[in-house]
């Protein structure tokens, strides 16, 4: 990784307050790489999506952890069920 994204890393780490391991830096980089080559942008872009890629990666990360979270503590409310008629 170049020292410029290595840059971006530490710079979207510092702003959100998490750790970005260099597995994930690089899960997300090869996505950008890919989403460019796709689009047709050029290498030029890279750095920009990749901020931005990284961003939306964390994001997914963390509202993935609160429905884990949510489901280990069943903290969601539960539907209300119609009352049974009583049987006679």
């Amino acid at each position: 990784m170049s020292e410029e994204l290595t840059e971006i890393v530490e710079k979207v780490a510092e702003k959100t307050g998490l750790f970005i391991c260099l597995k994930d830096a690089n899960e997300v980089l090869k996505y950008t790489v890919r989403k460019c080559e796709v689009s047709g942008n050029g290498p030029d872009y890279v750095p920009v999506l990749f901020e931005n890629e990284l961003r939306d990666f964390l994001t997914r990360k963390i509202i993935n952890a609160r429905g884990a979270i949510a489901d280990v503590f069943d903290m969601r409310p539960l539907p209300v069920s119609p009352t049974m008629p009583e049987r006679a």
